[in-house]
């Protein structure tokens, strides 16, 4: 599938140097024989890096030349930002990331934009569950709230790391997160692998100390990482349930769905062909199910972290992490 693929003038595409690496014309020959298109662009302005390109006499290599944008306007504004960036610097030159590019990221890219087949078929077959889902977990379901299942989070078909929770929050569905109260499967599925590059609904607030800690080793939920639940139906949390009458009744269905639900994990792991890392978010009875129910088909890595200490418990094993996952830390 053709990318379209910027590429920085100073700094970047120029060494400290002003020079062109030797290696550089010929991985973008390479590029443009696979049809990616690419595009000079430069704080300095379009006309500035139309120049640079002269200069180097590498101009019939770009497809267009561009100013780095300070506001964009756009009837899609996620479309605005990159899936993906990759930093140059000192001992990771422009070469380097074109090779990057052809080596690791321009699958998951793919993967980001266009969802397999056999993904749509999945959420399908997730989907026709609903209407018995709303039956039988009526009980701790937000009243007059669109309902659908969500699967995963992120971009599942090129993950190297998933998170794994409960169950989707019915927070999700609140009026202004612009869920319509239906949906087709392939609209579902793009939804969700694009979910952590909305704009307008932005990812879910739970989410961010997960972001943040996977930023760590750069590996983002947009380009290499996912979440997924054990259910993959929208209750009221188990801490709103408890304020409730009857919370015994109510939360023994929640634990009810728990059980019945977590059955999927293993089945969707073995879609998961990239898969590296799993990392449970909690601690507890339920955390400990969910852990031997992933090691039926899974024989990577599996941690246990609470959220509030991922960031820490990453930063202090970042070295290894990088070393399972393959990816560098460049990568945004």
């Amino acid at each position: 599938m053709p990318l379209n693929i910027s590429i920085d003038v100073d700094g970047t595409l120029l060494d400290e140097n002003e020079n062109v690496h030797s290696q550089v014309r010929g991985l973008l020959e390479n590029l443009k024989a696979k049809e990616h298109r690419l595009q000079l662009w430069s704080t300095g302005g379009a006309d500035y890096a139309l120049k640079r390109a002269k200069e180097k006499n590498i101009e019939d290599l770009f497809d267009s030349f561009a100013t780095k944008p300070d506001v964009a306007i756009d009837d899609i504004p996620e479309s605005t930002h990159p899936i993906s960036s990759v930093k140059v610097q000192e001992h990771f030159g422009v070469w380097d990331a074109i090779r990057l590019l052809e080596k690791e990221i321009g699958d998951c890219v793919e993967a980001a934009l266009c969802p397999s087949r056999e993904l749509v078929s999945y959420v399908s077959n997730v989907q026709h569950e609903t209407q018995n889902a709303k039956r039988k977990y009526k009980t701790i379901i937000k009243p007059n709230a669109p309902f659908h299942p969500i699967p995963f989070f992120g971009n599942i078909s090129s993950a190297r790391i998933i998170t794994v929770g409960l169950n989707p929050s019915s927070g999700e569905f609140e009026t202004w997160r612009n869920w319509p109260e239906e949906i087709s499967e392939h609209e579902l599925t793009r939804r969700l692998v694009g979910y952590f590059r909305l704009s307008s609904p932005g990812p879910h607030p739970w989410f961010a100390e997960l972001q943040e800690a996977l930023r760590i080793v750069g590996c983002s939920y947009s380009l290499s990482a996912a979440h997924i639940d054990a259910s993959p139906w929208p209750t009221l949390s188990p801490s709103a349930l408890k304020h409730r009458t009857a919370k015994r009744r109510l939360l023994d269905s929640y634990d009810s769905m728990l059980r019945t639900e977590v059955s999927r994990l293993p089945i969707f792991l073995r879609k998961c062909k990239h898969l590296k890392f799993v990392i449970i978010i909690g601690k507890g009875n339920w955390v400990n199910l969910i852990k031997r129910t992933i090691k039926q088909n899974f024989i990577g890595r599996i941690e246990a972290i609470e959220k509030n200490e991922l960031s820490k418990w990453i930063s202090k094993n970042k070295i290894e992490i990088q070393n399972i996952i393959g990816l560098p830390t460049n990568i945004f």
